[in-house]
Parts: structure tokens; sequence; C-alpha cells
């Protein structure tokens, strides 16, 4: 293996690892109750770092799981001109009637 491969290795067990940590059901869960606490019917969720875990194995399993829940995920692109761009999860929940 060439080190630019172990490199790549590197950097995508990296991604994987800060999007189950970051992006894991439990902390997207309590980010959603703080925002609907006050009112809000969505929220936005940004890595630590200037990076896109929206294309991770980790999220597109996550993915279905949290939509099963009436949560739709969108990833919106992030970041100033001449900085590098990244995705932040923006979460909304369908407003239906309680029952």
């Amino acid at each position: 293996m060439t080190i630019g491969q172990r490199l790549i290795k590197t950097a995508l067990k990296a991604l994987e690892d800060l999007a189950a940590r970051e992006f894991s059901r439990e902390k997207i869960l309590v980010a959603c109750q703080e925002a609907a606490a006050k009112g809000l019917t969505s929220c936005l969720i940004k890595p630590s770092l200037p990076v896109d875990v929206s294309q991770t194995e980790y999220i597109k399993i996550l993915k279905p799981q949290l939509e099963k829940e009436w949560l739709q995920l969108t990833w919106l692109s992030h970041g100033l001109p001449g900085e590098p761009t990244y995705k932040v999860l923006e979460v909304r929940w369908a407003q239906r009637r309680a029952v």
C-alpha cells in the first residue's frame, strides 16, 4: 500500500469516526429537542471540523432510521469564500397534529 493510499484510508476512517461521534442519533435528538423546546421546527448541526461527513457509511445507515421518526435531513453547504466548504445538517420535523 502506498503512502497516499494509507493517508486516504486514515482520512476516511477519521471521517467515519467524526460522523459517529458528532452526529450520533442521541446527539441529533437532543439538538432537536432543545430546538423544539424553543418553539423551532428545525435545527442545524455542524461538524467540529470543516469536513463533509454527509456521504459516510455511518450517515447512510442513520438517515433512513431518522426518517422513520418523521425527521427530514438535508445537508447544506457552508463556508466563506476562500475557506474550505463543508456541510451542515439541517433536521426538520413535520408538523403533525398531536394525538
